[in-house]
């Protein structure tokens, strides 16, 4: 004769529900507050739209304005599941619990389903409430049921998710603390991985880029998608849910599965498999020597033998540690041959980075094999077969757009990359600009590197002075009058107002002018610093915006503006300074009740005019550099709106006058 045994237990489920009720009354109290209840609050004759968009971004799972609904959903289902399992954890009640007469099949089974049910039913409680409202209360014409039934789906499907995830992670430890832990160390791990070796290799291996190959399977893991949510996604694609339902099936089962093997032994331990201790103890110390050795190498300006020291004393602590948890005794040293191991691959795969083993640093490929370089500073822009029509890119600078199709500069920009293969790794400071040959075959190369433009100078010359290059980085020089709509000119220095032209021969004549400065713009003076105080911000008919510094090389702009005596009236002059205040690195500015700056210990205030013409000077024409700066000049400005200060970094790489000298030595 055979016998059914149902998988269900009344007795075990109507047990769960007595004992943790008071997680989903507290869940139910919880989103009573913030979403029906802040309906309730309001009055619906109200004209109020502000109020109006929150309302309606409360059931919205993607508004990015449910902070507090994202994080229940983050804590709950992960609590719940710790408490519904927490009798694995407990040599006592693990003991007591299996030697009921169920099958572990059956405890399984209707831990389960009480947790999905506590989880589900206050969700399903808010929505008929917010149904009532809609139905017979005129707060209904404020959403739809259809956008009720999505948030509702959406929190029920993502509750489901870190439920399954978190009963999983339970399966493979016999610590409570542990289960917690792990369940948000599993949520991150893939992207920490992908960072940590990313930014390690980076290090190691000459001209990799930390932008090469993002995978955008990233922005869909739970986490991301959770606390990432933007309004621009009013919903989630099928194919997303259905993914999330099949990855909640297969958590389940291999939690389900993990709970038949798993040995009443466990409770207790951090890890409860065998088999999963070397992973769980060199997977923790390749990711402490990982976040040690990037974290050292920061401190250390990039210091090889500090760089080195981090992952020594990281990867040990970590493996100490590990050895340490599992064991429950400080007595390890025994176990240093794993270790002396593990130091030995490490090693070797270090030593082969740094070699170019497998020859990727010197890997560079042949013109006729190339389609177009992509040679500029935005990355992954070079993935858009059309950036000035993706709309990820729309609100970009035009200079990122600095692709480059024609042979000779394809040429040139490969004789570059060659020259900076065959002097690796040299400390430079400079921009550092990524290097993408977007090939024929549809694959990219993507390197990135710091550039010394002086040293690179002549490589770097033709590059700059092709017309693709001005093309990208002034595209006033291919425009025509008839396009643009109006010129913008202002000094972010001053208060004075900003000089518009707009639709005239003025506008024209200095357009023309701006092309012509373009064209003969030279190497040196692109490459020229500059402090892009004085700006002009350029509207096109199709209310694009384009945004030029006016530089103190654009000659024949400035006489311009000085015979139409517009320059006085817009840019920051000499005579407009009141006095300036030298001041040390950290020093914050203090102002008496008139106005005028104390003379602090660390400070000197400067009244003399010549000086005064001569820190403005070089705050116009200082070269900029990667260094850090000590001393900090504030100019305290008279202007046609009152008096008003203004603060830059004071460089000392130009000649200056003995007067200045004095004060600065004042501060020293």
């Amino acid at each position: 004769m055979t016998s059914k045994i149902s998988l269900f237990s009344k007795g075990l489920f109507t047990a769960n529900i007595k004992r943790f009720w008071w997680v989903s009354a507290l869940y139910a109290f919880i989103l009573f507050f913030i979403v029906p209840f802040r309906y309730m609050m309001f009055d619906p004759n109200a004209q109020n739209e502000w109020k109006r968009d929150l309302l309606e971004a409360t059931i919205n799972f993607f508004s990015g304005r449910n902070d507090i609904q994202m994080i229940m959903i983050a804590a709950l289902p992960t609590a719940l599941a710790v408490l519904l399992f927490r009798y694995l954890m407990s040599g006592k009640a693990t003991a007591m619990i299996h030697s009921l007469p169920y099958s572990r099949r059956t405890l399984y089974f209707n831990q389960l389903t009480a947790g999905f049910l506590l989880l589900t039913a206050p969700v399903l409680l808010i929505g008929v409430i917010m149904a009532g409202l809609k139905i017979f209360t005129p707060l209904g014409i404020y959403y739809s049921m259809l956008s009720l039934l999505q948030w509702m789906g959406m929190t029920i499907l993502f509750n489901t998710l870190f439920f399954s995830i978190a009963v999983f992670v339970g399966m493979f430890t016999g610590n409570s603390v542990a289960h917690i832990a792990f369940t948000y160390i599993l949520h991150l791990l893939p992207v920490a991985i992908y960072v940590l070796v990313r930014d390690n290799i980076a290090a190691w291996l000459y001209g990799f880029s930390v932008s090469n190959n993002y995978d955008p399977f990233f922005d869909k893991l739970p986490w991301f998608v959770l606390f990432n949510n933007s309004p621009a996604q009013p919903f989630l694609p099928w194919k997303n849910v259905f993914g999330y339902l099949t990855v909640v099936l297969l958590f389940l089962a291999a939690a389900g599965y993990a709970y038949e093997k798993r040995k009443l032994e466990a409770a207790g331990d951090i890890i409860a498999f065998t088999f999963f201790r070397p992973i769980f103890k060199y997977g923790l110390t390749i990711c402490a020597m990982l976040m040690g050795g990037l974290y050292f190498r920061s401190i250390s300006e990039g210091a090889l033998s500090i760089f080195l020291m981090g992952y020594l004393l990281s990867s040990l602590l970590a493996y100490g540690t590990a050895e340490i948890l599992m064991q429950k005794s400080f007595k390890v040293w025994h176990t240093y041959r794993g270790y002396l191991v593990y130091l030995a691959v490490v090693s070797a795969l270090l030593v082969s980075m740094q070699a170019d083993v497998f020859g990727y640093a010197r890997q560079i490929p042949e013109l006729d094999e190339v389609e177009k370089v992509y040679f500029g500073y935005y990355a992954n822009i070079w993935t858009s077969e059309d950036p000035a029509t993706d709309p990820r890119y729309k609100n970009m600078h035009h200079e990122a757009n600095t692709f480059f199709s024609d042979p000779e500069n394809m040429k040139n920009i490969i004789a570059l990359h060659t020259q900076l293969v065959q002097q690796p790794r040299q400390k430079v400071t400079g921009p550092s600009p990524y290097i993408v040959y977007i090939l024929k075959n549809g694959k990219y190369q993507v390197r990135q590197y710091t550039i010394d433009e002086k040293q690179y100078a002549s490589l770097l010359k033709p590059i700059y002075e092709s017309r693709e290059y001005k093309k990208a980085k002034y595209p006033i020089v291919v425009q025509k009058p008839e396009e643009i709509k109006w010129i913008q000119i202002n000094d972010n220095r001053t208060s004075k107002k900003p000089l518009i032209l707009a639709d005239s021969p003025e506008m024209r004549e200095f357009m023309g002018l701006f092309q012509d400065e373009v064209r003969s713009m030279t190497f040196e003076e692109m490459s020229a610093p500059s402090n892009g105080n004085v700006y002009m911000q350029i509207a096109d008919n199709k209310d694009k915006y384009y945004y030029y510094e006016l530089r103190k090389d654009f000659k024949s702009m400035i006489a311009w503006l000085e015979e139409k005596d517009y320059y006085e009236n817009l840019v920051l002059l000499p005579k407009d300074i009141e006095y300036a205040v030298l001041r040390k690195e950290g020093v914050i500015a203090q102002a008496g009740r008139n106005g005028t700056a104390s003379n602090a210990p660390d400070s000197v205030e400067i009244k003399d005019p010549e000086i005064l013409r001569e820190l403005l000077e070089i705050s116009e024409t200082a070269q900029y550099t990667y260094e850090r700066v000590s001393i900090y000049v504030d100019f305290y400005i008279r202007g046609p709106y009152g008096p008003h200060s203004y603060r830059t970094p004071l460089y000392t790489n130009v000649p200056i006058s003995d007067a200045l000298k004095s004060y600065i030595e004042t501060l020293n």
